[in-house]
Formats: C-alpha cells, structure tokens, sequence
C-alpha cells in the first residue's frame, strides 16, 4: 500500500494542485512532463510459443507463490477451461535485461503457466469427475475427462490445449514498484468457500438460498461482517440436506459441496424450503426477548429447526410451533440428550439429535392436539 513513510523521499503534490497545474485549456502533460498510471506492453503467446521459448521466462521471483500451490482439482478445472475455450486472463510480468537480452519475470500467473506446461509434459493427471461442455447434432452434451493424462487425450483436445492463446503484459517497474503492483493485483478480497457454493446451485437454488439469507433468523449468531460474506448460508445448506435426505447424511462440507456439485436438491425440496423459511422468520419474529431468539436459533440449532418444520403439518399455527421451540431448546434440551450428540458433523450423531428432537415435536403436538 503507498503511503508517507513508506516513500519518505518522494516529493508529494496536493490535489489542489494537481487541479491549478492541469485546468488550463492549453496543458499538454506531455510539454510538462507530467504524467500518472503504469504502463505495459502487450505480448501474444500460445503454449505451443511457451514451451519453445520458456527460457525467456522467470518463474523464481521471491514475491511469487511457489509453483506448487494449486491443488489438483483447480489445476483439472483450468486445464477444462482451456478445453472450453474460456479465456483464463493475462500472465503480468516485469521486464529484466541482461546480456541485452529480454526476460519476463512472472509477477502473477505463475502457477497458471507451470501446471499448463507440466500438463502437456505428461506430468500429472486430471482429477476423477473432471467433465467439459460439447455439442453433438446440435444438443449439449458432457464429455468425460477424468483422469486423462496428456497423451491420452484425442489429438483435436491436444491442439487446443497447446493451441491456447493467452497475453503477456509486461512492465518496466523496479523491485519497489513490483511488489506495489503484486499487492494491488491481488489485494481483491478473495471468494469464501461460502460465495463458492453459488457457482454450484440451480438458478431456482440461488433464488431460495438468496431470498432466505435475507431473514432475519439465518443471521443470528454471525456477525455483520460474516453475514456481508455469505458465511450464514452453512446450517441453511445443511438443514436442506436433512431435508433432502431426511436425515440421512452427514453434514460435513465436503458432503454439502457433493450435493452442490452433483445437483441433488431436487425441486421437490427447494419448493418446500422456500414455504418453511417464511415460517421459521415468522417464528424468530414472536420471540420479543432477543437473547431468547439467539438461544433458540443458534446456529447449531438452525439445520435441526429447518428439518421439523419440514415435518410439520402445513397448517400449524406459527404459535405453535414457536411455543415447541422455546420447550425443546430451552426448557427440556439438557434432559432430552441432544446436546450429548450437539455440533458433530458425523452421520451417526446428525442423525440422532434430529431424531431426539423430532420425536420431542411429535410428542408435543399430540399432546396439544389431545388438550
């Protein structure tokens, strides 16, 4: 980040001015000198040109991550991409001359650039359900990749790996001003597993997911800056995998992202979640006392609340409902067992709390139903 102490020794010009120096109708910042912004060149490359010249480039920048530090399913997907033809973004270099010759320090793409190289070499393998879109008498269609190393591809998808066509920009920058240009180009704030999980869902997935994050009971127990990153959407993807599997699953993430992935929330269950999600603001909203609401919908709570409102009957008053929930997870928790198999994600114990506290709601009901 620029800052005073940082360049101590720059000479700083106000705004006000930049403003006097500039305004006139006959500045030419090229008569003054003046200039602002970081320039680059811009170079065409294929990795077919890579491969045969990649002496020209420096992949040992101390700034760099190390070339290894991609996992092998981002390494499967960008090799995909480029089956696909979707463009992956320039290679950012700085210029180095020596013996008057020009070489490219890879500032950021690095990694990029070596699995794509040890790819073609045979070096590695794609991952297990590795699949690409394709077309066959005008219908899409997948195409199965998993595990292919290079040379077991067809021909057609060799020439458009090495075919692929990517720039390289290159800039004229000391060490100073490369690493204020690596930290600029990679200061965005990073996707959370959270945000990821949306590239995985329907659009009718979002839409439920998204109109559910809004309530006011799938935020209790974040805090702002988590509930601005999606963070709140865990114990609502696992309530709705208690939903879909009616109880039979673990809750673990990876699980969760399985389900993503593999598009098994079916419409049935996403059609119920969008009638059960109203409900269960409905039911935050009668708790006036707010440490009474966060004690119920803790976010342990929330996966359980989601699945016993899916099995309640569809007209039960809201009342009902929410006087059940202060019952079970205030007054009878600690006898009924079920924090004893609480925030475990393992199969065994998901399923026996959700049982404990199910079989509590029926019990509840028919006692009302006979009073």
């Amino acid at each position: 980040m620029i800052n005073l102490e940082k360049y101590p020794e720059l000479t700083v010009l106000s705004l006000q001015e930049v403003v006097e120096m500039t305004q006139s109708e006959d500045f030419d910042p090229d008569e003054q000198g003046f200039m602002f912004g970081i320039k680059f060149q811009s170079e065409d490359w294929t990795l077919d040109e890579f491969l045969e010249r990649q002496n020209l480039f420096k992949f040992d920048d101390p700034v760099q991550r190390g070339t290894d530090a991609w996992s092998s399913r981002k390494r499967s997907e960008g090799i995909a991409s480029i089956l696909m033809r979707i463009e992956l973004g320039p290679i950012k270099v700085q210029k180095i001359s020596h013996n008057k010759k020009l070489y490219r320090n890879v500032i950021d793409g690095g990694n990029r650039l070596a699995s794509q190289r040890a790819y073609i070499k045979n070096e590695w393998a794609l991952d297990p359900e590795t699949y690409i879109f394709g077309e066959l008498n005008g219908e899409k269609i997948l195409i199965d990749v998993s595990g292919a190393y290079f040379n077991d591809l067809p021909k057609m998808f060799q020439r458009r790996i090495t075919g692929y066509s990517f720039q390289v920009h290159l800039y004229s920058m000391d060490d100073e001003m490369k690493n204020e240009m690596f930290y600029r180009w990679n200061n965005y704030e990073p996707h959370t597993s959270s945000e990821l999980k949306r590239a995985h869902m329907s659009a009718i997935m979002q839409e439920t997911v998204n109109n559910a994050l809004k309530m006011n009971f799938t935020k209790i127990g974040f805090k702002d800056w988590r509930v601005n990153r999606s963070q709140h959407m865990e114990p609502l993807l696992q309530g709705f995998a208690l939903i879909e599997t009616n109880n039979q699953t673990s809750l673990k993430e990876d699980v969760i992202n399985d389900m993503l992935i593999k598009n098994k929330f079916s419409p049935k269950t996403l059609l119920l979640v969008s009638k059960i999600t109203p409900f269960l603001e409905e039911v935050c909203l009668t708790f006036e006392e707010t440490k009474l609401a966060k004690k119920i919908f803790h976010k342990k709570h929330k996966p359980t609340l989601l699945y016993v409102a899916s099995q309640a009957p569809k007209d039960l008053p809201v009342e009902v409902f929410a006087a059940w929930a202060n019952k079970f997870f205030i007054e009878d928790i600690a006898e009924s067992g079920y924090n004893n198999f609480g925030g475990d994600t393992r199969e065994s114990n998901v399923q026996k709390r959700n049982e404990i506290a199910l079989n509590h709601f029926k019990e509840y009901i028919l006692l009302q139903t006979e009073a």
